[in-house]
């Protein structure tokens, strides 16, 4: 499977079972609060969701919940992680550390932490170490466009385990994830028109947000 096959992969394990009159049915299992790194004395876990039988190897995706950096678990990302499941995927639901304890480069270093502990443990799990993406929602879309974007040289890798292997991913989705944070009202602008009640909210929230993973007053 290639770069784009993966990419439409992994959409399609999101999109297919919604709309199709009959969708997939394979057996899953979930092995919960695996440990795929420490970062000082927090302990970091995800949630591990595959198909029941086959022999593999499978390809891989990590899922990255949103909660403007600053909220939110891995549960968030159960039924995704499923449905993924059910279309032949191994899927890890992780936690990160959260804004505004854990400022940035935190978060996307928590998120290679989990790549490369999937590649450390492709055989027990039955993963291709080869065909291994992400797929983020919200803030969490953001992570995983980083997670495609850069790589060990650009200083993210952090010391959070398995350091042998690489932290590079294959493909990524980004859902309603933000990529331009450079104006205060990059997205209340945009959509003010019609959507003025959740644009105000966006526009005083989101801005302090981000302030907090980064630092600055706003």
């Amino acid at each position: 499977m290639n770069r784009i096959g993966l990419i439409v992969g992994c959409s399609l394990a999101v999109i297919l079972p919604l709309v199709a009159d009959e969708p997939p049915k394979a057996e899953t299992k979930t092995e919960k609060g695996l440990i795929f790194a420490t970062a000082g004395k927090t302990e970091l876990k995800l949630d591990l969701t595959m198909p029941k039988e086959g022999d593999g190897p499978f390809p891989a995706v990590v899922v990255i919940h949103g909660g403007g950096w600053s909220a939110g678990d891995r549960g968030q990302g159960a039924f995704i992680a499923e449905l993924q499941a059910q279309a032949g995927y191994v899927a890890a639901t992780i936690d990160y550390r959260l804004a505004p304890a854990h400022r940035f480069p935190a978060q996307i270093e928590d998120c290679k932490a989990s790549v490369r502990w999937l590649r450390a443990n492709a055989k027990k799990y039955k993963i291709d170490p080869e065909r291994i993406g992400a797929i983020g929602f919200s803030a969490g879309g953001h992570l995983a466009c980083l997670l495609g974007t850069t790589t060990k040289d650009d200083g993210f890798d952090g010391d959070g385990g398995s350091a042998e292997q690489s932290s590079a991913v294959r493909a990524v989705v980004s859902v309603a994830g933000p990529t331009d944070l450079t104006t205060d009202g990059w997205f209340a602008e945009k959509w003010k028109a019609q959507y003025f009640p959740i644009c105000v909210m966006f526009q005083v929230v989101v801005p302090g947000r981000f302030a907090s993973i980064v630092g600055g007053s706003r």
